[in-house]
């Protein structure tokens, strides 16, 4: 894989990410909706709910699971293997950074090093750690996928599922490492427009 198609890659793995912070600000607006109303559980409710948690689940561990063999799937974790795997072919690629801007006055293109602010951030950069903090979420949530989602166990019901609140708490560990490797790439991210209310036309929730 070359440094483009890391790019890439990691521009397919933001639509996970993207779908997760989109997805948490629905449940969000649900649950308000539930407090403001004052509604008591109801099949519809617990139904709803429970879609949610089962499908948060499913998608964090598309996004931090190993690819192992399989060169199609695209997930977080081998994306920063990766980096920290050509980490030489990085640096000489940080060090030869520049950026061109355009005199205002005269027209003239000029070339300007960034390779120093570049390096800098490379170095900032804990492979190691972002990768533990990978393994230690995936691992929270593996056995409940397999076991209680993606299998039928007897033994399912003996595993809890991990609590919403840590789960959204994983989302934006995620979003903090996708800014960092942005920013590697010399690109932004910004999903603050997912993370408003949304608006659900003429559609009335009553849930009371």
């Amino acid at each position: 894989m070359t440094l483009e198609e890391a790019k890439e890659y990691l521009h397919f793995v933001d639509n996970v990410l993207g779908q997760l912070i989109f997805e948490r600000q629905c449940y969000l607006d649900f649950h308000n909706a539930l407090i403001a109303q004052k509604a008591k559980l109801n099949l519809f409710i617990s139904w709803t709910l429970g879609n949610y948690h089962r499908n948060l689940i499913m998608n964090l561990c598309k996004i931090l699971e190993p690819r192992k063999d399989d060169k199609d799937k695209h997930t977080l974790r081998f994306f920063v293997q990766f980096c920290k795997d050509n980490y030489q072919l990085l640096e000489e690629t940080m060090q030869k950074a520049t950026v061109t801007f355009t005199d205002v006055t005269t027209g003239e293109l000029h070339e300007h090093s960034i390779g120093p602010e570049m390096l800098e951030a490379l170095h900032n950069v804990d492979f190691d750690a972002d990768l533990a903090k990978i393994d230690m979420m995936h691992r929270k949530l593996k056995r409940c996928r397999d076991k209680r989602l993606a299998h039928n166990y007897k033994t399912a019901n003996e595993i809890p599922f991990p609590p919403i609140d840590e789960l959204h708490g994983f989302i934006d560990i995620i979003e903090q490492m996708m800014v960092t490797y942005h920013h590697l790439f010399r690109e932004g991210i910004d999903n603050s427009g997912l993370k408003h209310p949304n608006r659900y036309g003429n559609f009335n929730l009553h849930l009371a």
